[in-house]
């Protein structure tokens, strides 16, 4: 009988997977700081953006109407940015030694990484179906300013770039959350 137990003890040490936990605490805490950086350079991108539209509203549209709906505009890049920052910044709970502690802060990155990119996909998708009315708007209302043309154009571009990163990274997010289930099944006793 110990001889069956000393092969069953054997397979099991060979199929369960070894976990570095200095190695995992030092890539959960190395993310974390590039969340943060990230999370900042949203913040502030957002809240540029929102003064070069408020100024744009302001100083360079030729008529009131054009003016109120670039003012209209102005807090969305800032509430985004807000909500990033707020995502991107949430309490990591990785300074333990935990393995199980660990390996659920790098599945609430993984989670919070494909829930910014569908939130940014849908986000700018609507901007720019916004975009794209008011420029049609003007367009057809007779003010043929080639801008009215050039920016639905560009900013698709970056709608079809938002979308193609969300599904990569939703793609990919099975088998990185199976591959973290692979490292550390709690026992259930």
């Amino acid at each position: 009988m110990d001889n069956q137990f000393e092969q069953w003890q054997a397979a099991y040490q060979q199929q369960t997977p070894k976990v570095d936990t200095s190695a995992l605490l030092n890539d959960v805490k190395a993310t974390h700081r590039k969340e943060t950086q990230k999370a900042w350079v949203d913040l502030i991108s957002g809240i540029a953006v929102s003064i070069f539209v408020l100024y744009t509203a302001i100083f360079l549209t030729s008529s009131a109407l054009s003016g109120m709906l670039l003012a209209a505009v102005v807090p969305v890049p800032f509430a985004f940015s807000l909500w990033s920052f707020l995502l991107r910044k949430q309490k990591s709970e990785a300074d333990t030694q935990s393995v199980a502690a660990l390996l659920a802060e790098k599945k609430r990155q993984l989670i919070n990484k494909v829930t910014y990119w569908r939130v940014s996909a849908v986000g700018i998708t609507v901007l720019w179906s916004l975009l794209s009315g008011v420029c049609a708007w003007f367009w057809l209302g007779g003010d043929e300013q080639s801008m009215w043309f050039v920016l639905p154009v560009v900013q698709l571009a970056i709608v079809v770039v938002t979308w193609v990163r969300y599904s990569m990274v939703k793609r990919q997010l099975p088998e990185q959350l199976k591959t973290i289930e692979a490292l550390y099944s709690p026992s259930e006793e």
